[in-house]
């Protein structure tokens, strides 16, 4: 396991307490997660970033919620 990647609860508990920015809680998430952040970042030519991490967080949980009120997960 990458050493980098953090439990979800621990990323959402720094984020609420100030103590990471989106950048952080996209990227310690998983591999998998940081790899689709990197290609939208270049799809989009956008620069990791707090505004760039913070809109794809927002789409990340656009396509969650329409996954679980669809019965896709």
């Amino acid at each position: 396991m990458n050493e980098s990647i953090m439990d979800y609860d621990v990323i959402i508990t720094k984020l609420q307490h100030g103590q990471i920015g989106y950048v952080e809680y996209v990227l310690f998430q998983s591999e998998e997660l940081r790899n689709e952040y990197i290609a939208y970042c270049i799809a989009n030519e956008l620069r990791v970033s707090e505004e760039s991490a913070k809109a794809f967080s927002k789409i990340k949980d656009e396509e969650f919620q329409y996954a679980i009120e669809n019965g896709l997960v």
